[in-house]
């Protein structure tokens, strides 16, 4: 049974509600979402820039390690210039349609929530940047199987 209050008085329903943008997901709407990343990389590279390998856990930490040829970007309060192997954690939350956002926060950077939908590996996808220090790029992400 769920409760929730909703103009200062409390429903409850024998179903679930519809979930709320911005809520964390439960735990199988997670594994549905972040399954395909556990135990593989989840690859980013910006052509001639960057490259990224990220591996998720299922307790929601996770390791970016990263190489940056630029001079000293910065993301939020990590600089990336060069190697850098920086922790974070991250979670899944509802957004709107029945679709889920990854939420993101590495190291002392801001946290982030792009839309994600299953990935497995050998899935391939790309993120056109139009604002911020990457405009004009394109982010290439893939899923490698194991820890690359």
């Amino acid at each position: 049974m769920i409760a929730r209050a909703v103009f200062g008085f409390a429903l409850t329903a024998f179903a679930a509600w519809p979930a709320i943008a911005g809520e964390r997901a439960n735990e199988t709407d997670t594994q549905k979402i972040m399954g395909g990343f556990f135990g593989n990389t989840s690859v980013c590279k910006g052509e001639g820039l960057f490259e990224c390998h990220v591996w998720f856990y299922p307790d929601g930490t996770m390791v970016q390690f990263s190489y940056d040829k630029r001079e000293n970007p910065l993301d939020g309060g990590n600089n990336l210039s060069g190697f850098t192997v920086i922790p974070g954690t991250w979670w899944v939350e509802h957004a709107d349609g029945g679709n889920f956002n990854l939420c993101r926060h590495v190291g002392d950077g801001p946290i982030r929530c792009m839309p994600q939908p299953p990935r497995k590996v050998g899935d391939h996808w790309d993120l056109p940047h139009t604002t911020g220090s990457l405009a004009g790029v394109t982010e290439h992400f893939s899923i490698v199987k194991g820890h690359i």
